[in-house]
């Protein structure tokens, strides 16, 4: 194969990795965090979590504990109400809402995680076209040809296949977290 062929390849497969990988991924960022994260939909939905669950168990513990004092008057140890008061039910509810809080949280920080695969296809975009670069006869220009055949091409090479990989598991991996992220959220507003 001549070089112009290769190099020609390689630019190929770049320009397809940054339309089919760059440029959507980098637009997904940009309206996940509009979407979700600028406009509020997040701390919404974090709100209600609160505002629903968690607050309603707390206070209900604080009541219990409340109203189990015999001297309204007087201070009390709240570790000692606490031995009176059946507290675990309604702590029970509290730790679910703060664990549903802290999954949707999770969520949303592995789904924008996942959507830097722009930066990864960008990578794989720029290792497409210097590997074929690098296997140009540059004898004339450079003494030292034996270094890039030996050393920098198969690291290139490796470097290439681990972003080939990385791009394709996050590929896979978008659409179920996107859809798992989308799930918490609706499962908190209702």
């Amino acid at each position: 194969m001549q070089p112009g062929q290769l190099i020609l390849a390689g630019l190929a497969w770049a320009t397809l990795w940054v339309n089919v990988a760059v440029l959507p991924f980098y637009k997904k960022r940009e309206s996940l965090y509009k979407d979700y994260e600028s406009s509020g939909e997040i701390d919404a939905a974090l709100s209600a979590v609160e505002s629903k669950k968690l607050i309603p168990a707390l206070a209900r513990m604080f009541d219990g504990i409340m109203d189990r004092r015999e001297d309204k008057r007087r201070a009390y140890n709240f570790a000692d109400l606490l031995q009176l008061v059946d507290f675990l039910p309604d702590f029970r509810g509290a730790e679910e809402a703060y664990r549903e809080m802290s999954k949707l949280k999770f969520s949303y920080e592995k789904l924008k995680k996942c959507s830097d695969l722009w930066r990864w296809a960008l990578a794989h975009a720029i290792l497409s076209a210097l590997i074929p670069i690098s296997q140009l006869d540059l004898s004339k220009v450079i003494d030292w040809q034996w270094i890039v055949a030996q050393y920098i091409v198969p690291v290139l090479a490796v470097l290439w296949l681990v972003t080939l990989c990385v791009m394709v598991w996050y590929l896979i991996r978008f659409k179920s977290l996107m859809n798992g992220f989308l799930e918490k959220l609706a499962s908190t507003k209702g």
